[in-house]
């Protein structure tokens, strides 16, 4: 599991996936740190029989538009495959540390995501789905933790000790500072990081890469709506909804206000109240798009979508590169591994 802090936030930082695993609450004082030649998930690769050869290292794309996003983080076949080796890397670092541990399932989320302000002129698509409220806070449905009924029976001491096998003691800190400022860390000695230093190499190097490679597109989102010139339409947007009856700064203050109503209602459980809360978000988002067509923001976002796309793609030419090298290495090696064991 990894995680991320600002500099100046670090005690608050919460935990972000990498690509498992649901709980990080690593202790100071346990699972002492196993020998390599015992760890499985430790050991090199590379001083393996038949290790895989290097692939050639990818040549990252000029412009970031869907179909390179999408290369840049591989298919599904190719992620699924991944996550099971890391899964049953896991599972034997476990074992040796003396825990039994259930590889966790792939699991892709069909959930709706953020709202796209290229889109955010339609005003028919808004009439029809509003900002997708519910469908973006009913959370999709998680498969149930196989190891849960396992933790739960150890006693507290022992739940400790299997969390700090799983996840790593605060001593063995690993970091990577981000563009953005922030830094992302795992512990070295958890079985979770083992399995990562055993498909990918180099922690921070992957941590790093990895966090900024699967987060692109936001990045392309972030740039387009920070520019100056589509900041600036949020004052005429702003009167336009004032005239229509709904007082907010910018769309994305609008819509966080329709989901913070939502949000309410669907905890009350109120069929009466998740009605009201529809008829207000079809009421705020048909405006909003309304008003968006009307000052023609979501028209300058097209207009600089690509020159963000490639913006991004330059700068971020060497993660993106590292990214699609260290997943194919890993993708070679885990092929090399599975053909040693059929044939062994």
């Amino acid at each position: 599991m990894q995680r991320v802090a600002t500099p100046r936030r670090a005690a608050a930082a919460g935990c972000l996936a990498l690509l498992l695993l649901a709980s990080c609450s690593p202790q100071e004082n346990t699972a002492r740190e196993d020998p390599a030649r015992q760890d499985p998930a430790r050991q090199d690769p590379a001083r393996e029989k038949g290790a895989p050869p290097r692939p050639a290292r990818p040549e990252p794309p000029a412009v970031l538009d869907r179909a390179a996003l999408a290369r840049v983080k591989g298919t599904e076949a190719q992620r699924k495959r991944l996550h099971l080796a890391q899964e049953q890397l896991v599972a034997r670092c476990m074992t040796v540390r003396g825990f039994r541990y259930r590889p966790s399932p792939w699991f892709v989320p069909r959930t709706p995501g953020e709202d796209d302000p290229r889109r955010g002129d339609e005003v028919e698509r808004r009439r029809e789905d509003g900002y997708e409220a519910a469908a973006n806070l009913r959370k999709a449905q998680l498969p149930a933790d196989p190891n849960a009924a396992y933790v739960n029976s150890l006693t507290a001491a022992r739940r400790t000790s299997y969390t700090a096998a799983l996840f790593g003691t605060l001593g063995h800190k690993v970091k990577a500072e981000l563009p953005d400022g922030s830094e992302t860390y795992m512990y070295a000695d958890g079985c979770n990081a083992r399995a990562l230093n055993r498909l990918y190499g180099d922690l921070a190097v992957w941590m790093r890469a990895q966090m900024v490679a699967t987060n692109l597109d936001t990045e392309i989102d972030r740039r387009i709506l920070e520019d100056k010139r589509v900041k600036a339409l949020d004052a005429p947007w702003s009167r336009c909804m004032a005239a229509a009856g709904h007082r907010y700064r910018s769309t994305s203050a609008a819509r966080s206000a329709v989901f913070d109503g939502y949000d309410k209602a669907l905890r009350k459980k109120s069929a009466r109240g998740e009605a009201t809360a529809k008829r207000r978000e079809t009421a705020v988002a048909v405006a909003d798009a309304t008003c968006d067509a009307s000052v023609g923001r979501a028209r300058l976002v097209r207009s600089l979508d690509h020159h963000y796309r490639e913006q991004v793609a330059a700068d971020r030419s060497r993660e993106i590169a590292t990214y699609q090298s260290l997943r194919a290495k890993a993708l070679l090696r885990v092929a090399g591994e599975e053909d040693g064991s059929r044939r062994g």
